[in-house]
């Protein structure tokens, strides 16, 4: 008989769907749903998000009480749960449950530090409510969509068991990519370096922007194509036209998600600047798909689940400039390395770290705990162990050469 499953969190976005359809096609259009406890807010919906919450599989559970209702029945009723954090409600509606299990979907608690777990409210009630109270109970678990998360639960006390903490994340649309070879045979543009966010403080674009003020006096050609739009974009544009590096920068502003993705199918590399506030940072799973190599910061959720140093991408030490210089020089001067490297990326995610994928592990692994099973089937990538990793995790690459 196929498990019931049901996903509760905010409201259902693009990098949700993939999984949640894949799901439906494993266990049953009648076995899976998910519970949108909120509606995407009005400031989303004139920025470009697409409202998801009338998908077929979506409960709205704040749209009415006979919602809800219907919702906490078919909450109560499945066997497995993927409940994201904050929402303590549904997850002590999940204890009264008999059996089951249940997954606490986190990214990492601690985003503006480490010291901030010793402040009561709200970061340890938070932890609280939905992990920590948890830890006796071993119908409960912890999907980790950032490679911090299983580290900084441990930093609380008493604290989650890493044992129960598994590798998960983010999976945007791969849209039938991986179904032939021609993404390995795409053109890019020589020198091609690509940036792509908001312009705001946390995903620090005036590094790009120091990174091409350095190649350019270094002697590199090169082309810096700078994606996305945000309060910073006026000093931006100015701190571009006082170092000269207009022949050089171009700033594009926002775009389409499509052609988001065609600009990544036709460059070299992408640049990821993120601080660690950056949980987990679904640009580096979409980069990858298309065969450009990523040169990301050391603390960015994602970056030590999916970059392999200089096997499917570059790391570079997120307070060190110099770090981060020296991987793209390294890349500009080796385009051989940097096309190897673009082509393990896709395979990265064609291979492992999509929903497809996920989901397929998934089921694997909660079939494999409620046969009694404590280890997970899997060594690496989604539903593998969550082992905890420090934030200075990259010092074992030493200066992080390839």
């Amino acid at each position: 008989m196929k498990m019931k499953v049901v996903f509760v969190s905010n409201y259902m976005v693009i990098h949700q769907k993939p999984f949640c359809d894949a799901m439906i096609k494993l266990v049953g259009v009648d076995n899976f749903k998910f519970i949108a406890c909120e509606e995407l807010e009005a400031y989303r919906k004139t920025s470009g998000y697409l409202d998801m919450n009338d998908d077929p599989c979506v409960i709205k559970a704040y749209k009415s009480e006979d919602e809800k209702q219907r919702a906490r029945e078919f909450a109560t009723e499945a066997d497995v749960a993927i409940v994201t954090i904050n929402y303590s409600e549904w997850l002590q509606l999940r204890s009264k449950r008999e059996g089951g299990l249940n997954f606490v979907y986190i990214e990492r608690l601690l985003k503006i530090g480490l010291w901030y777990r010793f402040f009561p409210y709200p970061k340890y009630k938070q932890a609280w409510e939905n992990c920590l109270k948890w830890r006796n109970d071993e119908r409960f678990h912890m999907l980790c969509a950032s490679a911090f998360g299983s580290s900084d639960l441990s930093l609380f006390l008493p604290s989650f068991p890493v044992s129960r903490c598994w590798k998960w994340g983010y999976f945007p649309p791969t849209e039938g990519r991986f179904s032939n070879d021609d993404g390995k045979h795409v053109r890019k543009k020589r020198n091609s370096i690509l940036w792509v966010a908001r312009l705001i403080k946390l995903k620090r674009p005036y590094l790009a922007i120091r990174l091409a003020e350095r190649l350019r006096n270094d002697g590199y050609e090169f082309k810096l194509t700078m994606v996305g739009g945000g309060p910073m974009a006026d000093k931006l544009a100015e701190a571009i036209r006082i170092r000269g590096l207009d022949d050089y920068i171009e700033l594009m502003g926002v775009l389409p998600n499509d052609r988001v993705r065609e600009l990544m199918r036709e460059s070299e590399m992408l640049l990821f600047t993120s601080t660690r506030r950056e949980g987990w940072g679904a640009v580096l799973n979409e980069c990858m798909a298309e065969g450009c190599t990523p040169v990301a910061a050391s603390m960015i959720g994602s970056v030590p689940f999916l970059i392999s140093q200089g096997v499917n991408g570059c790391v570079f030490d997120d307070a060190n400039v110099d770090s981060m210089v020296e991987q793209v020089e390294r890349l500009l001067s080796k385009p051989l390395n940097c096309e190897y490297m673009g082509n393990e990326a896709r395979k990265t995610i064609a291979e492992t770290w999509n929903a497809e994928e996920a989901a397929r592990r998934f089921v694997v692994l909660c079939n494999t705990l409620q046969g009694g099973a404590v280890e997970s089937p899997f060594e690496n990538g989604p539903c593998s162990r969550a082992e905890i990793i420090r934030d200075k995790w990259y010092c074992e690459y030493g200066r992080l050469s390839s």
